[in-house]
């Protein structure tokens, strides 16, 4: 038998949908109608009067980014303006569970941070289920993830959990200085530079090199953090770096780990 907030679901089906704010993957709002009568559609549906539910759209549609498109039909939308309106949609009523799937696909970069934001803030209070392949949404919205590889659950727990147990390790990116010409740093200094970084950090593995920068990534469990904070810090006195960061792994790292895509990290 399922409950879903502590109701069950066969028998009392009306009950669980007005509990659930649902997000599908694929478009599943009125095109023929615009984004105006859509929310006023969906907010009458949830409960709220028709004066009510004009106010509330056009609030709405401000919040989530799409005021100025509120009154086209919503066959003409983007697919970005498609999804925001889905997740409006979703977030209507103050459901206690959300229910979130792929919800910031074909969102431009700038509106899905956005969508983010908008998310974590009706999350609070809130159990809330995100299934998405951009890795950056985990990042950004979870508190704990599950990887899903082949059909299987592969490991659940939280973000940081997960890091530490399946992408030990981080990355060192040094962003390197330019000289007086604006050229980047001789093939001497770059050499003396990668010299020492094999040094002190037993040969880590050289995984980008641009113009004007070098990122590394430190795998070894017997080189902490604090290590890598005071060899970098004297790195800075020696060579022609303008800037260094430290990063640990992200949860792409993981999942190519956990999906057995990746050998060796």
């Amino acid at each position: 038998m399922i409950f879903v907030n502590g109701q069950n679901i066969r028998r009392e089906t009306n009950k669980v949908q007005r509990s659930i704010g649902y997000c599908p993957q694929t478009d599943t709002v009125i095109t023929h109608f615009t984004g105006r009568e859509n929310l006023v559609y969906f907010l009458i549906l949830r409960g709220y009067s028709k004066n009510s539910a004009e106010i509330l759209a056009e609030a709405i549609a401000r919040k989530h980014g799409f005021y100025s498109h509120i009154d086209k039909r919503v066959n003409v939308y983007s697919g970005g303006n498609k999804r925001k309106l889905c997740l409006a949609i979703a977030l209507l009523g103050d459901a206690p569970i959300l229910a979130l799937d792929e919800p910031t696909s074909g969102v431009d970069p700038g509106s899905r941070r956005y969508m983010f934001s908008l998310i974590t803030e009706a999350s609070r209070g809130k159990t809330t289920l995100l299934t998405t392949h951009h890795l950056e949404d985990c990042e950004a919205i979870c508190t704990r993830a599950l990887i899903m590889a082949n059909g299987k659950f592969k490991c659940i727990g939280s973000l940081q959990h997960l890091k530490t147990k399946f992408a030990a390790g981080y990355f060192i990116i040094i962003k390197l200085e330019a000289n007086k010409q604006g050229n980047p740093p001789t093939d001497t200094q770059l050499k003396s530079l990668k010299d020492y970084m094999f040094e002190n950090f037993a040969d880590p593995p050289l995984v980008e090199e641009l113009l004007f920068s070098l990122t590394y990534r430190v795998s070894n469990k017997d080189t902490p953090w604090s290590k890598a904070f005071s060899v970098m810090e004297n790195a800075e006195k020696s060579f022609p770096i303008e800037d260094i960061s430290i990063e640990q792994c992200g949860l792409d790292e993981v999942f190519l780990k956990v999906a057995g895509k990746k050998k060796q990290l």
